[in-house]
């Protein structure tokens, strides 16, 4: 009779661990799942992309797909990724993304030849004069050529201030063409120079007036 109580004790042991251990292992892959925000730096945010996967794990830009035909004033081919929060904002039909929201727009020349990347990343607190939007050019070889309150973004990107500084506001929507610069505090005015080409390549001189990208 003992032996059979010390079985069903050591069974019921047995079985107490192993639920345990598997809610632990559960835990610790949602914990895996929701990564840490990063910090409003071009190298933490380039950092957490690639923990990310954006390129494997991220939804290209709902009616788009890759490749499409860019804007002014971006490039002359384009690939936009949303990660998740940014994703279900736009497809809800948010009026502003939340905190967390990353956009990625990969430029490209017209040979499909990847000239720059672009990104927004809404963190909380930073920015507060337009909309908490933190902006990054990142070059093909890896060279961050611009990053935080960027003059040249936010003069175009001030134009859709009724859009959470965002273009377009649709999921399917046309991609709207920059305009002038609007006028920003003196804060966070910059020279805009070309962005999705380096300022090296003479297609537009640093202080140019083009607005943030030269496709010349």
């Amino acid at each position: 009779m003992k032996f059979r109580t010390l079985g069903r004790v050591m069974i019921a042991t047995l079985l107490a661990s192993g639920l345990a251990c598997a809610a632990e292992q559960e835990e610790g892959g949602e914990a895996a799942m929701q990564m840490a925000a990063p910090d409003t730096t071009a190298e933490a945010l380039w950092a957490h992309m690639e923990q990310a996967g954006y390129a494997e794990n991220w939804t290209l830009w709902p009616d788009k797909g890759a490749l499409y035909e860019g804007t002014e004033p971006h490039g002359m081919l384009l690939t936009t990724y949303l990660n998740e929060p940014a994703l279900e904002a736009l497809t809800n039909m948010a009026g502003a993304m939340p905190v967390g929201a990353i956009v990625v727009k990969e430029n490209y020349m017209p040979d499909s030849t990847l000239a720059a990347i672009t990104i927004m990343y809404k963190a909380e607190g930073y920015n507060p004069d337009f909309n908490d939007w933190f902006f990054v050019k990142r070059l093909a070889d890896g060279t961050v050529e611009a990053s935080g309150r960027v003059g040249g973004c936010q003069g175009c990107h001030a134009q859709r201030a009724d859009n959470d500084r965002r273009v377009p506001a649709s999921p399917g929507g046309e991609w709207a063409a920059a305009g002038e610069p609007q006028s920003l505090p003196a804060t966070q005015r910059a020279a805009p120079g070309p962005f999705w080409l380096p300022q090296s390549a003479g297609l537009a001189p640093p202080g140019s007036s083009r607005p943030c990208f030269s496709r010349r």
